[in-house]
């Protein structure tokens, strides 16, 4: 018997990712996961901003909860994942979002420039969706222990 972690430990995931492939890998990842109440996959900067401020369409917050868990892809079209972390930091009901990013490389400029701004982890995606799952699983236990403990 799978035991369920009390509900103030439950993630709502919001993920921003623009490539197909691994948006499905994290939407079937996190919905398997046993710490994870909610996710959410969004394509675009634009769309996470709507999101994370409940403008519309995402207005209904119980259709539409805020996350405590944003999974953060850096190499997004037209605005990068950068802009949206310091965009996040920058609005003092965001601030103390946890966010983890996802990134196909791990170039050094990019993961200082991240850990500045306040991430929680930085994770180059795997390639096959159990190293991925393993890898998001290992995170999610992770901040859920830290957040079990600060409580």
């Amino acid at each position: 018997m799978a035991l369920r972690p009390r509900l103030g430990s439950l993630f709502h995931v919001l993920a921003v990712e623009d490539d197909d492939a691994d948006a499905q890998f994290i939407d079937r990842v996190a919905r398997q996961s046993p710490l994870v109440e909610s996710v959410r996959v969004l394509r675009n900067v634009e769309e996470a901003q709507a999101y994370l401020s409940g403008m519309e369409p995402f207005a209904d917050r119980s259709r539409f909860p805020l996350p405590n868990l944003v999974l953060l892809d850096l190499r997004l079209r037209r605005i990068s994942g950068l802009e949206l972390l310091r965009w996040i930091r920058q609005h003092p009901a965001l601030r103390s979002l946890s966010v983890v990013v996802l990134s196909g490389t791990a170039r050094e400029s990019d993961l200082n420039r991240a850990y500045e701004l306040g991430i929680e982890a930085y994770i180059v995606k795997p390639v096959g969706l159990k190293e991925f799952s393993t890898t998001l699983t290992g995170v999610l236990v992770t901040l859920a222990s830290s957040r079990a403990a600060s409580a």
